[in-house]
């Protein structure tokens, strides 16, 4: 078998639904969406004004974790759902536009 060739014969199919974060497709309400807009959005500059306080960013990550850190709040906008594990689950996959990186 070479190089980029999945060894699972059963995967037939595959197929990804991309969406941007509060986008039509979560059916949530023009106010739900803007309430989670502006929580996440002041979180983030409350994540930001942490960050710039401290004196270089290694004292940062070593006082705030990170497994306190969503990497939602270094400004990813585009998610995928994806199934993971067997048996599978689904979770939301951030898909960071700007590098190779995957968080789930």
């Amino acid at each position: 078998m070479s190089a980029g060739q999945a060894e699972d014969k059963n995967f037939d199919n595959f197929s990804i639904e991309l969406y941007v974060r509060f986008s039509v497709s979560l059916n949530l309400s023009l106010n739900t969406s803007l309430n989670h807009l502006l929580r996440r959005d002041a979180m983030r500059v409350a994540f930001l004004t942490n960050l710039l306080s401290c004196n270089t960013f290694v004292l940062h990550l070593e006082s705030f974790g990170a497994d306190h850190i969503d990497p939602s709040f270094m400004g990813g906008e585009y998610f995928m759902r994806v199934a993971v594990g067997t048996p599978s689950f689904y979770v939301e996959m951030l898909v960071d536009t700007s590098s190779d990186l995957t968080w789930l």
